[in-house]
């Protein structure tokens, strides 16, 4: 028997596909659930793999970069900036994962207003950010992303049904 979890994340962009693979996955891993990240919009199988009885959605509330400010002295940091306009941003929308006052105010944009050439660097930066502050602190300052990996932590791995070695589908 199969003691693992497979999981596939579609995800929006390349930033964010560098966060799961990079972040997510090793997390996970070490509790046996193996993900796969895709940048792909439609999963054509979708349907006939039954998948929408396993369908898990994270949809961020507003965008990844909301994640990084998790930690107000590692971002500041990062970004050679008063950890006090950080921490009044975060007074203001109460979270990370609240960070989207408007489209001028989205966390992408703050971060653009706040980096060195006026674009934050998301691929680079951003997930140096992300692994410095970690998985652990992430999950406790974001609600909404906490929430969907303890749901992909309750799973229970699938038995796979084998019949003269093709694998027919998965069994419930």
């Amino acid at each position: 028997m199969n003691d693992y979890i497979e999981v596939m994340v579609i995800v929006e962009g390349k930033t964010e596909e560098i966060f799961v693979e990079s972040i997510v996955i090793p997390y996970l891993a070490k509790k046996n659930i193996f993900m796969h990240a895709t940048k792909a919009k439609v999963i054509e199988s979708f349907a006939e793999q039954r998948a929408a009885e396993r369908f898990i959605p994270f949809i961020a509330v507003h965008e990844f970069e909301a994640l990084l400010f998790s930690n107000t002295e590692i971002l500041s940091k990062q970004l050679g900036i008063k950890i006090s306009q950080i921490e009044e941003v975060l007074t203001t929308c109460g979270e990370p994962e609240a960070i989207n006052n408007s489209p001028q105010t989205a966390p992408s944009k703050r971060l653009d207003l706040w980096s060195k050439g006026g674009k934050f660097p998301k691929t680079t930066t951003g997930i140096a950010v992300a692994k410095e502050i970690g998985i652990k602190q992430i999950r406790q300052k974001c609600p909404v992303f906490n929430s969907w990996l303890e749901k992909l932590e309750k799973l229970k791995p699938l038995i796979l049904c084998i019949f003269t070695s093709l694998i027919i589908n998965q069994c419930y």
